[in-house]
């Protein structure tokens, strides 16, 4: 199954701290302090993602890759992102 936007009007899907996804009946947030590429990024390139099973969504047009673990269990995964 592949992972759906949440979006159910203009200000629940993008707040001014990150988005939600929803990915196999689990919802996760994606923190724009915690994946900076996010915080410049448009709708479009943001909407433009691809699941790859098992565990990974993938933004082409941003060059970024998460793992669901990474955002079901953060403490896990203490570095931060360097550009």
């Amino acid at each position: 199954m592949s992972p759906t936007l949440l979006y159910s009007g203009p200000y629940r899907f993008f707040f001014n701290k990150g988005f939600w996804l929803l990915v196999n009946g689990d919802e996760y947030f994606v923190a724009f302090d915690d994946y900076p590429p996010f915080k410049q990024a448009t709708i479009e390139q943001i909407f433009r993602m691809n699941y790859i099973e098992p565990d990974q969504l993938h933004w082409p047009d941003l060059d970024v890759d998460i793992e669901l673990n990474a955002l079901r269990h953060p403490e896990h995964y203490p570095l931060v992102w360097r550009k």
